[in-house]
């Protein structure tokens, strides 16, 4: 019973982590100057850092962020990491398997690091510190690289399809994202535009095809060693 209450919050907490975060995390920015005042972007009815916004920070934001979006990552990071000895142990797989079933041993954390990808890029979007557009594509920008270099670096997946696709998801995010970044800028080249709009569907259909490819091929010689080793029991 246990057991499958905590494989049902893994599952809940995976899923709802990014909203979690986007909407905590929204509840801290604030508007730019409104006759000398910042009120907050989620209820500009609240005048930034005011009493009420103050109450939603100590009894809302703070507790999330410190048991939630920190705590809980953290903790699983740590368990795991506790037991990296023994993480193909029966226990071990029940427990903790969802965060590391088909990596290798050694990259255990890859998605937990995933996780935390998601956290910074999050965090750099609701821009608490008003870095600007500008300043925020490019801290993003590197953001995607440095995960994209580190994802060919390790291969944390234990099957070669598996890095290949996900080399070729990390590659098509940062391509994307930088060629957002052309495509949203300041200009008036119709041509251009044109052409980055039809490189960038390129990427993204090209992703899209290699994922289905790479992935299909894995699956079909699982699901046809698993033919062929019943095959040859029958016999």
């Amino acid at each position: 019973m246990k057991l499958k209450m905590l494989l049902t919050l893994t599952v809940i907490f995976y899923l709802i982590y990014p909203k979690m975060v986007s909407e905590v995390f929204g509840v801290l920015q604030c508007t730019g100057d409104i006759d000398g005042k910042q009120y907050m972007v989620v209820n500009t009815k609240y005048e930034c850092f005011g009493p009420e916004h103050v109450q939603i920070i100590t009894f809302f934001a703070i507790p999330i962020i410190g048991i939630w979006i920190l705590g809980v990552p953290i903790l699983i990071v740590y368990c795991i990491y506790k037991n990296r000895k023994m993480l193909d142990s029966e226990e071990n797989l029940r427990m903790w398997g969802f965060w590391y079933l088909g990596l290798k041993r050694e990259c255990f954390y890859w998605e937990s690091l995933l996780e935390f990808k998601k956290l910074i890029i999050l965090l750099i979007n609701v821009d608490l510190f008003q870095m600007g557009q500008v300043r925020q594509g490019f801290v993003i920008l590197s953001v995607l690289f440095f995960f994209f270099y580190i994802c060919g670096r390790l291969q944390p997946y234990k099957v070669s399809y598996l890095n290949t696709a996900a080399y070729f998801a990390e590659m098509a995010q940062f391509l994307s994202f930088a060629l957002i970044m052309v495509y949203l800028r300041d200009g008036d080249s119709e041509a251009a535009d044109n052409a980055i709009f039809f490189f960038l569907l390129g990427v993204n259909l090209f992703f899209i095809v290699a994922f289905f490819f790479y992935y299909g091929r894995y699956y079909f010689r699982k699901i046809y060693g698993q033919y062929q080793s019943v095959k040859n029991n029958k016999k």
